[in-house]
C-alpha cells in the first residue's frame, strides 16, 4: 500500500470534483483523508473532493491523500505512477507522479 501527495491545481473559472481515481499499477486508488480525533490518528474514505475554481488543493501527509492499494508489480524510487482522477459528469484527467522515499 502507497499513499499518494501531490497539489492538484485547477485553472478554470469553476470548480472541479474529484469522485474517484484509478491506475493501471494498482489494484484500488481512493481519496483519503487523515485526522487527529481525541489524539488518535483517524483515516476516512472520502468520496468527493472539491478543487475550487482558480484554486488548488493538496494531498499531503496527515491530511488528504491517495490510498493506491494492491501493486499490479514492485514500486519502486524513481517510478512514475500514472493515476487517472475520475471527475463529476465523467471526465477523467491523467496526472503522472513519481514514487519517492518514504519520510522517515
Amino acid at each position: 500500500m502507497l499513499a499518494g501527495f501531490a497539489r492538484i491545481t485547477n485553472p478554470c473559472d469553476a470548480p472541479i470534483i474529484i469522485t474517484g481515481a484509478r491506475s493501471k499499477r494498482f489494484a484500488d486508488v481512493s481519496l483519503h483523508e487523515s485526522k487527529i480525533v481525541d489524539g488518535m490518528s483517524r483515516m476516512r474514505a472520502v468520496p468527493r473532493l472539491t478543487v475550487p475554481a482558480r484554486g488548488a488543493v493538496s494531498l499531503q501527509p496527515g491530511g488528504l491523500h491517495l490510498m493506491l492499494m494492491g501493486a499490479q508489480a514492485p514500486v519502486k524510487t524513481g517510478d512514475r505512477v500514472e493515476v487517472e482522477l475520475e471527475l463529476e459528469g465523467g471526465r477523467t484527467v491523467r496526472a503522472e507522479w513519481p514514487v519517492r522515499a518514504a519520510a522517515r
